[in-house]
């Protein structure tokens, strides 16, 4: 069976039952040691005879006050994450290799017991009746086939079930990693946007917005890479879903980056305003061609187009050709007029992030094609040298 935990079906308080296998009905809670205690319900696998404490049990229920009710979790585990989960509870550091690195059930608990007794339910038919050919069976005789065939049945038919359930809060999950990926792309574009309008116009409100807005995409950063790296740690994804991850976690650095020059830009536009103006040249053009660069790489990994992406990677020799022009015009603005030094210094900084900011969409671009084509584009030229 896949090492995922069952829905905790609320059962009859019995710590501890009165004898092996039965449910004990009465208030679960009158002895003081049994509000701190956890049952652990895991599956029964003898291992041919050859069972051990560390047999690969899947656990499949906790019972205790301070479980979840009702809950369903979506982490991976199995007898050693019980383990590591009562050693981490009592602040112990692990006793082996296995629970150091088995995860464990803290999704499970909460801070706030709940001293309510369980209540019995009864099994789901669909789940623990059989097929009517097994229920025939076990009339007409054959006690340990029928029940080793039933124990399969309900094996299997819980496997389907959770198996299809975990799959689809993955498949959830990824959406929600995408979206979040999207709006972290949105807010970066507007930063870049509103740093260059700010510099263009002299727009001091502007500026100080898209400085403000730094805390913002770096919160963002740090939610979207703990949530691919746990998506990683908990589904053990592979193929394009592991590549996707991979490609989210460099896509949301670049971008987190980008948000970084964007607040330079704003910074200059901010010292500039102090100083008298000074022709701007084709910064403006720069710009916009960088911040095309950096909307074309988040279109091809929504549109999941290759061609885009490769396409953005070509854009990189107009950059460049721009660049060099700039820097030329700059450093002849400042032969020729001393007083412009301060300011003509803080354009070329300027032209220095807008290039950066292509360079990153240009990563972007790279790590696009490694999600949807499996192929690493990175350093082709220095490589072929």
């Amino acid at each position: 069976m896949s090492a995922v935990m069952l829905r905790q079906i609320p059962v009859s308080p019995a710590w501890p039952p009165a004898k092996r296998g039965a449910i004990q009905d009465g208030h679960p809670y009158e002895a003081s040691y049994r509000r701190a205690m956890a049952i652990f319900v895991t599956d029964d696998d003898a291992q041919g005879g050859r069972d051990h404490i560390d047999a690969h049990r899947t656990v499949f229920m906790g019972i205790g006050p301070y479980f979840k009710r009702n809950y369903v979790s979506h982490v991976n585990t199995s007898f050693p994450g019980m383990l590591k989960s009562i050693i981490r509870l009592l602040g112990l550091p692990p006793l082996s290799l296995f629970d150091a690195v088995a995860s464990d059930l803290s999704d499970c608990f909460t801070n706030t017991p709940d001293y309510d007794g369980y209540q019995v339910r009864r099994e789901d038919s669909r789940i623990a009746a059989g097929s009517a050919a097994e229920r025939e069976d076990g009339r007409s005789g054959g006690a340990v086939g029928e029940a080793t065939r039933r124990h399969a049945v309900r094996a299997i038919t819980l496997l389907q079930f959770h198996c299809e359930d975990v799959m689809r809060h993955f498949d959830q999950r990824l959406d929600d990693l995408q979206i979040r990926l999207l709006e972290m792309g949105g807010r970066v574009e507007l930063a870049i946007q509103n740093s260059v309008g700010a510099l263009v116009d002299r727009d001091e409100v502007r500026a100080r917005q898209v400085v403000a807005s730094e805390s913002d995409i770096d919160a963002l950063d740090i939610e979207i890479d703990d949530l691919a790296v746990g998506l990683m740690a908990l589904n053990q994804p592979v193929a394009r879903d592991m590549r996707f991850l991979a490609a989210a976690i460099k896509i949301n650095s670049d971008l987190e980056r980008m948000g970084d020059l964007a607040a330079h830009i704003a910074e200059r536009a901010l010292s500039l305003m102090q100083q008298p103006p000074v022709p701007l040249l084709d910064i403006p053009r720069l710009a916009q061609l960088a911040w095309t660069m950096a909307h074309d790489s988040l279109d091809a990994l929504v549109r999941k187009d290759a061609e885009l992406a490769q396409r953005i990677l070509l854009s990189g020799d107009a950059i460049d050709r721009l660049r060099e022009g700039l820097f030329a015009g700059l450093v002849g603005s400042m032969e020729s007029d001393a007083a412009a030094v301060p300011s003509v210094i803080h354009l070329l900084f300027v032209v220095r992030y807008l290039e950066r900011i292509a360079d990153h969409a240009t990563n972007i671009g790279e790590d696009v094609l490694y999600y949807l084509q499996g192929v690493d584009v990175r350093h082709r030229a220095s490589l072929a040298r």
